[in-house]
């Protein structure tokens, strides 16, 4: 019995300390990019995404090859923001859309 508290133990140790090393800057700017990329894919289905989110994703994925990881998750979190409002946006005018018709 002894023998699997002692097991437990290390294994619970093992998997905090392991959850627990800090991501490395280029893993958190693939993520960040990713999610901006995805985020945009949704405000592209809503038929509001906004110009300027494409070339902000363009421009954090080339900061991750020329290794500039913190101006590459800037960027991406910037366009993810933008996906995310242009969202927003289509929600809104969905639902505004007849009171800008002319009576």
């Amino acid at each position: 019995m002894k023998i699997i508290k002692c097991t437990i133990l290390f294994a619970a140790i093992g998997l905090f300390v392991g959850c627990a090393t800090p991501a490395k800057p280029q893993d958190k700017a693939v993520a960040s990019c990713d999610a901006a990329d995805t985020s945009r894919k949704a405000a592209a289905k809503s038929g509001m995404e906004w110009t300027t989110t494409s070339g902000l994703i363009k421009t954090g994925k080339s900061s991750i090859e020329e290794g500039k990881f913190d101006d590459a998750i800037s960027t991406c979190n910037k366009a993810k923001f933008e996906a995310l409002a242009s969202i927003d946006q289509a929600k809104t005018e969905s639902k505004l859309w007849q009171s800008r018709i002319p009576k």
